[in-house]
């Protein structure tokens, strides 16, 4: 289940931007810390799966991969790396689970880059906004002030569309899908590994399979 629009779930509900009282929400918030340690897993399995493909030059490789903020960079260079000591077959399921893998990264920068708000009608979930959207929203709010306009309470109020309830179901969820594709990354490295082709070859089936119910 993904995240909800407020006006979905409870229209009109009060909104509090006021992220420590998301302290009032112990198992919401305990959900989201999960989801974002979860994603820190998936992202260093990513990486050690790079360096297993890299050849006998691997700590400047993972001196590399750790120095670069690109994410573009990182997926050229696994790129690289897999169509040089995979087969077609094994970069083609590569490419699926990197792909499920980057789903992932987006629902992991919402949860830690997004301003987080309580509203006391909703006793399962918080609500997550965008920050740039709440800049944006200000900037309109000021340019109103400005220019002399009268401003109302529905001027004031941030869009309930740009008000996203995240649910302890969703959060759940969510999760699970993080430890499913760690795992998945997991055994792709064991892939990589391998030196028995008809090994290589069960486990590329195994893991077919597995990303196909993703």
């Amino acid at each position: 289940m993904a995240p909800q629009p407020i006006s979905k779930v409870f229209p009109g509900a009060s909104l509090s931007l006021t992220p420590e009282l998301m302290a009032e929400r112990p198992l919401v918030s305990a959900k989201i810390a999960c989801c974002i340690a979860l994603w820190s897993w998936i992202d260093t399995q990513i990486g050690s799966l790079f360096v297993s493909m890299a050849g006998p030059q691997r700590e400047e490789t993972a001196r590399q991969w750790v120095e670069w903020g690109s994410d573009a960079k990182k997926a050229a260079a696994l790129k690289t790396a897999a169509l040089t000591v995979l087969s077609k077959e094994e970069t083609s399921l590569l490419d699926r689970i990197i792909i499920i893998a980057n789903g992932c990264k987006k629902d992991r920068d919402k949860l830690a880059h997004g301003f987080w708000g309580f509203c006391p009608e909703i006793d399962d979930g918080l609500v997550c906004i965008d920050p740039k959207f709440i800049i944006k929203h200000r900037a309109m709010v000021l340019a109103a002030i400005y220019s002399g306009q009268i401003l109302t309470s529905a001027t004031l109020r941030i869009p309930d569309d740009a008000q996203f309830v995240w649910t302890l179901s969703c959060l759940e969820t969510t999760e699970r899908k993080f430890i499913s594709v760690a795992g998945v990354v997991n055994k792709f490295t064991a892939l990589v590994a391998g030196t028995d082709a008809q090994e290589r070859e069960r486990l590329r089936l195994e893991l077919n399979a597995l990303v196909s119910r993703m």
